[in-house]
């Protein structure tokens, strides 16, 4: 968590002599500060809190939950985080997290939230659109990365996509004129754990959760005066800058405002800290300047600026506003002077101006290169880079006030610093450039629930959430000499925030509206929605519309990879035939443009690779292969064998073997999706009757088996490896393994009540009356362990077979006592027979007790395991007690299909008229004519039209398919009565 020291701050880097700067000059790609804005502004997005969505951890699922953490499986909400934050019955979700941690902290929130507003609202031109509230594309593609180009734009500039999540909760913070929320959690319990956010919700509020209900929350009804106003000034500004997305949520947000106005000025003056972890910020009053300002400025209302006047005393004289330090959370004078400066009818504009140059020009500026330098020593303890990153926003403020249009070279080579250009050619942003840290303070970037921060998972630059936008704090030396040592435990350095990554997107929001400037005329205007990537398979087109009417005043304009191929004032959709990249741009006679783009494709989609499954609970599988809006065609394999009658793109698997699901569609060439099927149940195969419907189901192998009519539930029908029974129909049965047995055998703990001995490794001996598993044992440690810690114990299988077996690892810390050993990989009896099992470990010797002989009072003996001796001919026992046997497969019933069989030689007749081959074909299909001497055949596609047709005799018995597309085709073959029909493949 950050603390802000209130120290005087050197920022120095000599990068030469001072002057303006031109496109020439910039260290990066134009693009990379359009992609650096987008990093760190939708950072903002892997901070929030409530309902999100928050990309970083949007399909997170819990892993490795590490003992002694009291999750709670139920309480636990995939992608969501701290829903039950309220008083009383008050909703208060939502809102950001502070830093790598999960509390909402009053002092960086409110502020860098007005920071983010500010920033946009003076440098509109410097922000665009890539994607939207939600971030559907990215969660929905499962690429997060500036290049996959995932994001879906909504219209509205990104950076206000996520302002308005922070001033959704803004609405509920200013609950009324008395009332005001500004923390929500305990930063000192949500310490306690590490692990991802929606995790530690599912845990007690004493480990920062709110399993047991909703975590601390802060309210006042004053003393909170700086962050209600801060809070207020954001709602103000998107009363303004919102308006034209959403005018009632623009007039809320305005409303709230002024009730925030009503508190700071209605209840006691002062600030209050965040425990520990923020100390009371020291002033009030710039940002009772600020919210007045901000109100006057979305309300033009006198009464505000008034106000915001009768508090601007402190911009008087030097001594007053020189704070001697920078632009930061605790210090928001630049904000109240900049303000004050650009309200050109206020008296205290010419005042505002000066105490602007005074920050700019003396207390700022290095003396010499162009990093922001402060007379002093290096102490910042904490965050030192996001100081720059202010201080190259209030330079960009400044340029705007004495409306300089050139880039302002301080800004730049301050970001540009923090962006990579730095002796090291390191940034400091997570994910961007070449060279970044990779190893944040922050626990929702690496997903991990183990509780241990030394065994995090190290990403590398393939981690699909590599580029978080997150900048690190650095230290006095990176701002010296661009030194970082990556350190997770070092968080005063590797952590990051929202307040330090605030004026760094502020700023890159200025370099970009020079850098990149965006046309603002496009917001506020209907985009085309052109949708998600389409296919042309099994279509002969596909029509894209832009979802804008046309009105006969815009231009809808039509391009194919970057060519025009139509434009029209009457038409606002366009049909397609051949694939490509396709955008429709509209154009309102010259006022505003705006456009959209999809990409059309000639192949069907790649399925993500489908892992091994395997059949035991549940003994069936549903798998669905279709897609959505392509008219295809299915054929399911099993070990390389067509399924007949398998067409559909869902398919019930109720037997093991390797699958494969191929998708066809005219146009198109084929795709399969294959995966491997293993099985547990008892391997049975479809039978069909007689004519009398007579049918015998059989199970492969021995065993003890039942039958059933149901999948749950009732009474067996019969019992054995094999069941006859007569049907009428196609019917379905189940067969399940009745050996099934978990049981506790053997001697119990209770049972050793003499003293052992330390005889060396003693085998117990035993017979077995059918194959099971050992998967756990009890074993008394003798005397004292040669070594604590931890350690697995070793078990020998002697016998009918040799086997040796290691069990899970277990922790020795004293000896006389029994200690549970599991077996993950069980101790495998594979058959009827006897047996010797002997335990030992490098740790301790395992007890011996001679007078143990009393073998029939071993609980379950013979169930299955008959216990005879001790080994090398003793009579007692080794201390092992308890084992756990399992036998059987302990599966669900497997499924057997009674095909019930045909009276009539019909489908014989017809299934020996001809056969196929080769199938699949890329060129001649030849057709054998298995009892007659001629016959007709026809081709048909998939919409039924037919593509080929011959009449086919002995001479010759070929179909040439060469014309053909690649798909799947259905070729009938008629014979005087007889018809058959087959799908084939066309490669």
């Amino acid at each position: 968590m950050m603390k802000l020291k209130l120290t005087i701050l050197t920022l120095i880097c000599f990068l030469g002599n001072v002057s303006w700067v031109s496109a020439a000059d910039l260290s990066f790609d134009k693009e990379q500060y359009q992609k650096a804005l987008w990093m760190t502004a939708r950072f903002y997005g892997a901070q929030r809190m409530g309902e999100g969505v928050n990309w970083l951890v949007a399909d997170h699922e819990p892993n490795g939950v590490a003992n002694g953490m009291s999750f709670s499986e139920r309480n636990f909400v995939k992608g969501k985080s701290y829903l039950k934050d309220a008083d009383g019955s008050y909703d208060l979700t939502g809102g950001w997290f502070d830093c790598g941690d999960f509390v909402l902290f009053g002092q960086t929130f409110f502020y860098s939230a007005y920071m983010l507003a500010l920033g946009y609202s003076e440098f509109p031109e410097g922000y665009d659109d890539y994607y939207s509230f939600d971030y559907n594309g990215y969660v929905s593609s499962g690429d997060y990365t500036w290049e996959g180009k995932k994001g879906v734009p909504n219209g509205i500039p990104d950076i206000l996509d996520e302002v308005k999540y922070a001033t959704d909760f803004i609405l509920k913070a200013v609950r009324d004129d008395n009332t005001f929320y500004y923390q929500k959690g305990d930063g000192d319990a949500d310490h306690m754990v590490w692990c991802t956010s929606p995790v530690k919700s599912a845990m007690p509020k004493s480990q920062g959760g709110e399993s047991d209900g909703s975590r601390e929350i802060k309210k006042a009804s004053g003393n909170v005066t700086s962050m209600a106003a801060l809070g207020g000034a954001a709602l103000a500004v998107m009363s303004r800058v919102y308006k034209k997305f959403d005018p009632v949520y623009a007039q809320k947000c305005l409303e709230k405002a002024k009730v925030a106005y009503e508190f700071v000025n209605g209840t006691s003056k002062g600030n209050t800290g965040g425990g520990t972890f923020y100390g009371a910020k020291p002033k009030y009053v710039p940002d009772m300047v600020i919210l007045a300002a901000e109100l006057y400025r979305a309300t033009n209302d006198s009464k505000y600026l008034n106000n915001a006047e009768s508090n601007c005393i402190w911009m008087d004289a030097q001594r007053d506003y020189n704070y001697n330090y920078t632009l930061c959370y605790n210090n928001t004078e630049d904000l109240a002077a900049y303000l004050m400066a650009s309200i050109k009818e206020s008296s205290y504009s010419e005042k505002a101006m000066a105490v602007m140059d005074f920050y700019v020009n003396s207390m700022y500026k290095p003396s010499s290169g162009y990093i922001l330098r402060k007379p002093g020593h290096y102490d910042a303890q904490w965050g030192s880079l996001r100081y720059p990153a202010n201080q190259a926003f209030t330079y960009g403020l400044y340029s705007k006030l004495v409306s300089d249009k050139e880039l302002n070279p301080y800004s730049l080579a301050t970001i540009e610093f923090i962006m990579g250009k730095n002796s090291s050619n390191m940034s400091f942003i997570v994910g961007f450039g070449n060279k970044y840290p990779v190893i944040p303070h922050h626990r929702n970037f690496f997903r991990y629930d183990g509780n241990n921060m030394s065994m995090v998972p190290i990403p590398d630059k393939n981690y699909k959430f590599i580029q978080l936008g997150f900048m690190v704090g650095g230290s006095g030396a990176t701002l010296e000499s661009a030194s970082y040592s990556e350190s997770l435990d070092n968080y005063q350095i590797s952590e990051g925030g929202i307040d330090y990554n605030a004026g760094l997107v502020c700023a890159l929001g200025y370099i970009n509206s020079v850098v990149n400037p965006v046309n603002v005329n496009k917001f506020g205007h209907p985009s085309p929605d052109l949708g998600n990537a389409i296919s042309l398979c099994g279509m002969r087109s596909v029509t894209l519309d832009s979802k804008v009417p046309a009105d006969g005043k815009k231009t809808f304009t039509w391009y194919k990879d970057g060519q025009k191929v139509e434009s029209s004032t009457s038409a606002s959709s366009f049909t397609v035939t051949v694939s490509g990249e396709y955008v429709c741009e509209i154009d309102s006679a010259g006022e505003w443009t705006t456009s959209g783009s999809v990409v059309v494709m000639a192949s069907l989609p790649e399925f993500e690779p489908i892992p091994d499954m395997e059949l035991c609970n549940p003994s069936q599988i549903e798998m669905n292969f279709e897609l959505q809006d392509v008219p295809a065609s299915y054929q399911w394999y099993r070990n390389g064998e067509a399924l007949k009658g398998a067409t559909s793109p869902t398919y019930l698997i109720t037997k093991g073997g390797e699958y494969v699901c191929e998708i066809s569609a005219s146009n198109c060439k084929s795709t399969g999706v294959s995966f491997k099927v293993t099985s547990l149940l008892p391997e049975a195969e479809d039978a069909v009757s007689d004519m009398n419907g007579n049918v015998t189901l059989t199970v492969k192998g021995d065993g003890e088996y039942e039958w059933y009519d149901q999948l749950e539930g009732g009474s067996p029908l019969a019992t054995g490896s094999s069941y006859k029974t007569t049907i009428s129909a196609d019917k379905t049965f189940y067969v399940q393994d009745a050996g099934a047995m978990d049981i506790v055998v053997g001697p119990t703990q209770k049972d050793f009540t003499s003293t052992g001995v330390n005889w060396g490794n003693i085998s117990a001996n035993f017979k077995a009356s059918k194959a099971c598993s050992i998967t756990s044992v009890y074993v008394h440690i003798e005397g004292n362990p040669y070594n604590q810690g931890e350690t697995t114990v070793k078990a020998e299988l002697g016998g009918a077979k040799k086997a040796t077996f290691t069990s899970d690892p277990i922790q020795v810390s004293k000896g006389n006592q029994f200690v549970k050993v599991t077996f993950s990989n069980p101790i495998e009896i594979p058959a009827e027979g006897d047996y010797t099992l002997t335990f030992s470990s490098g740790a301790f010797a395992v007890s011996y007790y001679e007078n143990m002989n009393k073998y029939s009072s071993f609980a379950h003996q013979g169930e299955p395991l008959t216990f005879t001796s001790a080994g090398d001919g003793k009579q007692g026992f080794p201390g092992i007690a308890d084992w756990s046997v399992t036998t059987g497969s302990g599966c669900a019933r497997a499924v057997v299909l009674a095909k019930y069989g045909k009276t009539s030689g019909v489908d014989d007749v017809e299934n020996s008229l001809c056969t196929f081959y080769p199938n699949p074909v890329s060129d001649l299909l030849t057709v054998r004519l298995n009892t007659v001497r001629s016959a007709s055949a026809q081709v048909f596609d998939l919409m039924g039209t037919v593509v080929a047709e011959k009449q086919l005799n002995s001479s010759d018995m070929t179909l040439d398919l060469r014309s053909l597309p690649t798909g799947i085709y259905v070729v009938r073959v008629i014979a005087g009565d007889s018809i058959y029909t087959e799908r084939i493949v066309k490669e």
